[in-house]
C-alpha cells in the first residue's frame, strides 16, 4: 500500500509494474485467439474489414443451406 512518504522509486516502480502486466495480458490474448485484431482498436479498418467478411461468410453458408434444402424438396417431390 502507498502511504504518505513513500519512495519516490516505490511508486514508479509500481506503476512500470501495472504497464508490464496490461502488456503481458494483451500478447497472451493475442496469442491464445490466433486472430492479428482482436478488437476495434487494435486496427479500426482490419477489424471493420473482418466484421464484413464474417457477415458476408456467414451470409453465403445460409445461401448455401436454403439451396440444399430447395434441392432435397424437389429431390422429394
Amino acid at each position: 500500500m502507498i502511504t504518505f512518504g513513500s519512495d519516490v522509486g516505490d511508486i514508479i516502480l509500481q506503476r512500470t509494474l501495472g504497464e508490464n502486466i496490461q502488456g503481458l495480458s494483451l500478447a497472451i490474448e493475442r496469442m491464445t485467439s490466433g486472430y492479428k485484431v482482436n478488437h476495434a482498436k487494435d486496427n479500426a479498418a482490419g477489424y471493420s474489414i473482418i466484421t464484413d467478411l464474417n457477415t458476408k461468410i456467414s451470409s453465403m453458408l445460409q445461401v448455401q443451406q436454403n439451396t440444399e434444402d430447395g434441392i432435397a424438396m424437389l429431390q422429394t417431390a
